[in-house]
């Protein structure tokens, strides 16, 4: 985790300076079917390239398409659990840069696969001492606090509603596919951060427009991309509780380009959607390991650029 935190600060703080270049997720379905597919380059990692992933009912698969910064073919990877490592990675890069120092208690809503890398993340950030969570069912849940209290060594106690996770929490974090709000501004507590890190389509909700508008500092990955694919957001410009002109990039806060936390009374929030930039610059570090270790399958494909086409 502490790799791909690094790995996605840096490329955070290129996106923030206007060298990585992210493009928003692009998404064609057919018969039930979806394929997703998000663009980045990072130069710092010296790559470029795609996350493509299908999902459809039942399940999904997710693969990385890595080349060079000169066009050479570097690698083909799955990207599952790389996928949710960077996911946690971004909520832990950001939880460091936004959240209290003096944060020990974590809120969490959802015991998903993808909960486990945000409260591996967040205890890597932050002295961690006591960790609350909900989700609707329950066998899920309890078997998600055991797992995580073994691996993470800090005691994680199922609660009976959303809102017993959030109350008095220092940290709070949604990781849900929720159609509904899950969480409610008026919720809220001074000095909270909040990661909303679950939802990335323009039908789906989290947090409700309330959470907003009691926000001292609104923070989203790409701006551009939460246009088109954040309902929580979305549905707050709509209903005028703030405008586009109010959010902030993560990238610039990370580059120092942007303000951060101002008091430790302010209640900041973030939006996570997930975008390529991260996607390459973590599977930049899994190519760089392979080689090292020589791990993988050669692929009988040219390294360098093919003849010139018209």
């Amino acid at each position: 985790m502490q790799d791909a935190m690094q790995a996605v600060e840096e490329a955070l703080r290129e996106q923030g300076r206007g060298e990585a270049t992210n493009q928003p997720r692009q998404r064609v379905s057919l018969d039930g079917v979806t394929l997703h597919v998000l663009p980045a380059a990072v130069p710092g990692a010296g790559s470029m390239g795609l996350k493509a992933y299908i999902t459809r009912p039942g399940g999904g698969r997710f693969w990385v398409m890595l080349l060079g910064t000169d066009g050479a073919m570097h690698a083909i990877i799955e990207a599952d659990l790389l996928g949710q490592a960077r996911t946690g990675a971004a909520t832990g890069v950001v939880t460091g840069h936004l959240s209290r120092p003096d944060s020990r208690e974590v809120g969490i809503i959802g015991s998903g696969y993808q909960a486990r890398t945000q409260l591996e993340a967040v205890c890597a950030v932050r002295p961690i001492e006591e960790i609350r969570a909900w989700s609707p069912t329950r066998e899920n849940l309890l078997r998600f606090c055991d797992e995580m209290t073994g691996r993470l060594s800090v005691p994680i106690e199922p609660v009976a509603d959303a809102r017993s996770a959030v109350q008095g929490a220092d940290i709070v974090i949604t990781m849900t596919k929720a159609r509904e709000p899950v969480l409610l501004g008026d919720w809220l507590e001074p000095g909270m951060h909040l990661n909303a890190a679950g939802s990335n389509q323009a039908s789906n909700r989290e947090v409700d427009a309330r959470a907003f508008s009691r926000a001292d500092l609104i923070v989203v990955d790409d701006l551009a991309q939460s246009r088109v694919e954040s309902g929580d957001l979305i549905t707050a410009v709509k209903e005028g509780t703030i405008g586009w002109e109010e959010i902030t990039e993560l990238g610039s806060v990370i580059a120092g380009n942007k303000p951060g936390r101002e008091k430790p009374e302010d209640i900041t929030l973030f939006e996570s959607h997930g975008i390529g930039i991260w996607d390459i610059a973590l599977a930049s570090r899994v190519y760089d390991a392979a080689l090292r270790q020589g791990l993988g399958t050669e692929l009988p494909i040219e390294a360098g650029p093919g003849p010139a086409t018209p």
